[in-house]
């Protein structure tokens, strides 16, 4: 991760999930350690008009993984009731024991706040949905705005590489009109049953100071050290 060569454009709009667009989302590898993305799937004929999409590359052999192909059906389509409905983009995707987690940006339909809204899977086929990861108190940091962009949770090594119980819980606030548009986190904790972010400070740190520019953060967990790693806009 220190010298990088442009290999071109993995996914293009494609027909039928991504006709008008594709947009931020993260990757990690499946059962068999094949690379899966998952992408914001832009489609002006659906409402809401963005879903998350799975994507494969078409030659494991390819060194450079260069071109990928989408799934012919959304994986995970929004549903009324969950999350401000039209806010459904960016999916990020952690693996906690066997399961996997997908947090996607939304707003909370009980308390004015952002949240990450989390679905599950065992085998990146079927997804259910779990809730609304963490929110502020109502109308708590009103510089959070009321709706959260590109989440990213990940969990935290100690100095010697060893796995802790805390985890790093980020966001980007949307939309600028309402909010102040920086990278903001917390460190905390997971319940890995009710899928629930219980911060250790109420109060969200600042990682990126965006100063109202577009910014925002993704992450992963490297395969083979376990540490997590973490990208941003700057």
């Amino acid at each position: 991760m220190v010298h990088w060569e442009d290999v071109g454009i993995a996914i293009r709009a494609q027909t039928p999930v991504t006709p008008d667009g594709v947009w931020s989302g993260a990757a990690i590898l499946d059962a068999n350690g094949v690379p899966v993305l998952f992408i914001t799937a832009g489609n002006d004929s659906l409402s809401p008009n963005q879903g998350v999409a799975i994507c494969r590359p078409d030659d494991l052999n390819d060194p450079y993984l260069k071109d990928w192909t989408c799934d012919d059906e959304l994986a995970i389509s929004q549903q009324q009731g969950i999350g401000s409905f039209g806010q459904f983009r960016d999916p990020f995707v952690v693996k906690v024991g066997d399961t996997y987690m997908v947090l996607i940006t939304s707003a909370s339909t009980s308390v004015d706040s952002g949240t990450a809204l989390v679905y599950s899977s065992t085998d990146l086929e079927t997804f259910t949905y779990q809730g609304e990861l963490y929110t502020t108190a109502s109308g708590a940091y009103s510089y959070l705005g009321d709706n959260w962009e590109l989440p990213v949770l990940l969990p935290l090594n100690d100095e010697n590489g060893n796995l802790t119980d805390k985890w790093f819980f980020a966001i980007s606030p949307h939309p600028p009109s309402r909010a102040d548009v920086e990278v903001y986190y917390w460190i905390g904790t997971l319940d890995d049953e009710t899928f629930r972010f219980s911060p250790d400070h109420p109060e969200p740190k600042i990682m990126d100071y965006g100063d109202g520019v577009f910014t925002g953060p993704s992450g992963f967990v490297d395969p083979v050290t376990g540490k997590s790693i973490l990208f941003t806009i700057a």
